[in-house]
């Protein structure tokens, strides 16, 4: 099932329309009025892998509170939607995110308690249009919509346009990790071995799997590992050594699985 998101949001103040996809690429389109705050909310999709779109009219000839609160409040309802039932994901992640000077970490739990607890040391008014206030306050909003437990610190940095913006990546790259979703365990034992003493368990898709356990018990935990990621990110179903050398896969030389 995909998992995909609309959610409007009018108010007196604002009128935002969010599109998400959870396993999605990256890609956005986002237009809030605020150019740093759409710059921050492109970094969480980026590094994310999650599809985003957000549009936004807000009552800017105020200020930015309206905009950046409930830009944030939409996409972290429209998280919450596309996540759903909440089963079989990872639920925990971490990251740590450098920019230059700049060293921020995210800390995520999707508990399904609302909680955010956000430090980032601005120091300036504004970043472009955007207070520097609202920065931490976008991220707790975000937190509070979409039912998770978050922790944002900067660690160090020197220019605030840096600290904010390795927040967000952080960010981004945690919730990656927190809704990646947790495949089936398959357990290959050998009848050479105990049951205590069996093959360790590798989150191998079924996909992956052919019909012959000669094959399965001949593959090394390595070997698992190559079979997920070619699998996972190259699109190719195969169990076998020959297989791999039919779909003219060079596995000779290390391999960067970039994910």
């Amino acid at each position: 099932m995909a998992r995909r998101a609309q959610v409007r949001r009018t108010t007196k103040e604002t009128d935002v329309e969010v599109e998400l996809n959870l396993d999605g690429t990256g890609k956005s389109d986002i237009s809030t009025g605020i150019g740093f705050l759409d710059h921050m909310f492109s970094a969480m999709s980026k590094h994310g892998r999650i599809d985003l779109t957000l549009k936004c009219k807000g009552d800017l000839h105020i200020d930015d509170h309206h905009t950046a609160e409930d830009c944030a409040l939409t996409v972290g309802e429209a998280f919450d939607k596309a996540l759903g039932d909440r089963k079989d994901i990872k639920r925990f992640g971490h990251a740590y995110c450098p920019l230059d000077e700049a060293l921020s970490r995210a800390v995520v739990d999707i508990s399904s308690r609302p909680s955010a607890h956000i430090e980032l040391n601005l120091v300036r008014e504004k970043i472009g249009e955007l207070s520097c206030e609202m920065i931490p306050h976008v991220m707790e909003s975000f937190a509070t919509e979409a039912r998770i437990t978050l922790h944002v610190d900067n660690l160090k940095g020197k220019n605030d346009h840096h600290k904010a913006e390795s927040a967000f990546k952080a960010l981004g790259v945690a919730l990656r990790q927190v809704i990646a979703v947790l495949l089936p365990l398959l357990v290959i034992s050998s009848t050479r071995r105990s049951a205590r003493t069996q093959e360790p368990a590798f989150p191998v898709p079924r996909e992956c799997c052919s019909d012959t356990t000669s094959d399965l018990r001949a593959l090394n935990p390595s070997t698992w590992q190559l079979h997920f990621h070619l699998w996972r990110y190259c699109g190719v179903n195969t169990t076998s050594q020959d297989a791999i050398e039919t779909q003219k896969i060079n596995v000779s030389r290390p391999v960067l699985f970039n994910h």
